[in-house]
């Protein structure tokens, strides 16, 4: 009645049912860190972004250095490293805070150049002053950069943030 090697449709049925679980297994895991390592390099490439706009705002006078428009090669708000230009500063926020500043900064801080859908809000703030100037953020995907510099010989923080827009 029973001989060696036989196999029962049961048994096929388990050993299919195991192959099925194991398969289902590896595709949903394979998803879950393929979906986890594109959100760590998009957030990677947006905190780069948010240093590059930072250092170059603070750590540059910009390009050419006495740029009054935002169609400059390179804008940035520094006299010398880390000591801002109060001039400079002033014509920065102006700019940007105009009608059509905000787009045009994207792509005078070098936000645009990168991606798109990226917004910024930069924060310049120190003992009795505080300027802002952008978008608030509105996504879990951001990155801030902060760098201290000296204006009017009082120390201050600047901190871009930037994100992108879902």
């Amino acid at each position: 009645m029973f001989h060696k090697g036989q196999i029962y449709s049961i048994d096929l049925v388990f050993a299919f049912s195991i192959l099925t679980l194991l398969l289902i297994t590896v595709i949903y895991y394979q998803n879950y860190f393929v979906i986890n390592i594109d959100e760590n390099e998009k957030s990677s490439d947006i905190h780069r972004i948010a240093n590059n706009v930072a250092a170059k705002l603070i750590l540059s006078p910009g390009e050419p250095s006495n740029w009054s428009t935002l169609d400059s090669s390179s804008i940035g708000i520094a006299k010398d490293r880390n000591i801002l230009d109060e001039n400079k500063l002033t014509t920065l926020l102006n700019l940007l805070n105009s009608s059509d500043g905000y787009e045009k900064g994207k792509e005078a801080l070098g936000v645009f150049a990168e991606n798109s859908n990226l917004e910024y809000h930069i924060t310049i703030e120190g003992e009795g002053l505080k300027y802002t100037v952008g978008k608030e953020k509105n996504s879990s995907i951001a990155s801030s950069s902060s760098r201290y510099a000296v204006l009017n010989d009082k120390t201050i923080k600047a901190t871009v943030v930037i994100w992108e827009r879902t």
